[in-house]
């Protein structure tokens, strides 16, 4: 993105010169006010002239809630039917797990979510969590074993993140220029700092019979179920210790082109795309 305009600064005698400046700036969301120098010779001499100013620049739009919840409406049309599944699981590379143990204590901790996504995503450079994933097979009912992140996987017991005492949060939905659709939905524990969060921008599911996810009781045992037609992308808000799961090395592929990593969502898209004015 880039913002230009017009100056005009005051030469010797009091003589106003226009000056014309273009600055390249990162994808922003919301208004932003950057300070920018100007410098430039004094004159004849060897000095330089220097100028300080503020420039306001407004980027795209930040969704509101009731923007999420036409995304939400949108992607409930797709989810399709509900899978049960057993675990969260957390595809990284070897290296990584090793700096957690050594520099964490074994506990990964919540890092700042990415630009992926939609633009204007009030969780995107905010929220902090751990990402988790939890589609699974449909002929087997267990976790695929490729990946786009990594060769290792930690696993978790679904119920040891998800459970009557955290709450369920849809935080995103889009594709990025594929058939695949993703949906991207937040846990946090109640009363934590990601639940304070979540509550004052996200629309929140009820976690016995969201279209997405679900956590439901019987014969006295916490049940789970995924959508099968949409990809679940999980960020948990807390950190999470690998002492109360497994890690162990996938038998499948590394698929780095499926990789959701800062992926831009497809802005023709009509499944997954709503009219957000300025």
């Amino acid at each position: 993105m880039a913002a230009c305009g017009h100056l005009n600064l005051a030469e010797n005698g009091g003589y106003l010169k226009p000056v014309t400046f273009c600055l390249h700036l990162p994808h922003i969301t919301g208004e932003k006010t950057f300070k920018v120098c100007l410098k430039r010779p004094a004159g004849n001499s060897n000095y330089l002239e220097i100028t300080f100013l503020e420039l306001k620049v407004r980027g795209r739009p930040l969704h509101r809630k009731v923007h999420l919840t036409q995304l939400l409406e949108k992607a409930e049309v797709i989810s399709g039917r509900m899978l049960k599944f057993s675990v969260f699981y957390r595809n990284q590379h070897k290296e990584y797990f090793d700096y957690i143990r050594e520099h964490h204590g074994s506990a990964m901790q919540p890092s700042v979510k990415d630009n992926s996504g939609s633009h204007g995503s009030p969780i995107s450079g905010k929220l902090e969590g751990i990402f988790f994933s939890c589609s699974t097979e449909f002929n087997t009912g267990k976790p695929p074993q490729d990946s786009p992140y990594g060769r290792y996987r930690f696993e978790i017991a679904a119920e040891k993140l998800f459970n009557p005492n955290t709450n369920l949060y849809f935080g995103d939905f889009y594709c990025m220029y594929t058939a695949y659709h993703y949906v991207i939905l937040v846990i946090a524990p109640v009363g934590s700092p990601g639940d304070e969060f979540c509550k004052q921008r996200l629309p929140q599911l009820n976690s016995k019979d969201s279209k997405f996810l679900t956590c439901t009781e019987e014969d006295g045992l916490l049940v789970y179920h995924h959508a099968q037609d949409v990809i679940l992308e999980v960020i948990y808000t807390d950190p999470v210790d690998l002492s109360l799961g497994t890690v162990a090395e996938i038998t499948g592929h590394q698929l780095m082109s499926l990789s959701t990593a800062n992926a831009k969502k497809d802005p023709s898209c009509k499944t997954c795309n709503i009219s957000v004015g300025r």
